[in-house]
């Protein structure tokens, strides 16, 4: 499932639009693997505790932030790289793309993210993109 969160009319937050997602999530729970991925607009400081609020909701349907995953990033940990830069400027970065999968799949899962000079600096995007590698037996026998 893509997610692009955006504040509409009527809408409470990026992490209401998240929380939307995962309830789309809990309803398909059954029918098969689901991986959530794209530009959530959260955490930022402002928001961390909301997020936070939602990530539990992914964890417990079995699913985890393959970036903090592979960068084994405890509970907490602030993550090390940026993939959005407001105003697009080096020193306002914060880490709100992400890739949330079947915990078994992140096992040995490879993660880069993009870099502000190739990215940012020459005017590409205000986001780098976030990928991840997995190892296809971890998922295969899922499908």
């Amino acid at each position: 499932m893509a997610l692009y969160t955006a504040k509409f009319p009527g809408s409470r937050s990026y992490e209401a639009e998240i929380d939307r997602a995962v309830d789309w999530i809990e309803a398909a729970s059954g029918e098969g693997p689901v991986v959530l991925a794209g530009d959530f607009n959260s955490p930022i400081t402002t928001t961390q505790k909301q997020y936070d609020q939602v990530a539990r909701r992914l964890d417990n349907l079995g699913l985890v932030d393959v970036y903090r995953t592979a960068r084994d990033l405890e509970h907490g940990e602030p993550p090390v790289e940026a993939t959005y830069y407001h105003h697009r400027r080096r020193e306002r970065g914060f880490h709100i793309d992400h890739i949330w999968l079947p915990a078994d799949w992140a096992d040995g899962a490879k993660v880069d993210v993009g870099d502000f000079d190739t990215w940012i600096a020459p005017g590409l995007s205000d986001h780098v993109p976030v990928t991840a590698h997995l190892d296809d037996s971890r998922f295969m026998a899922t499908l």
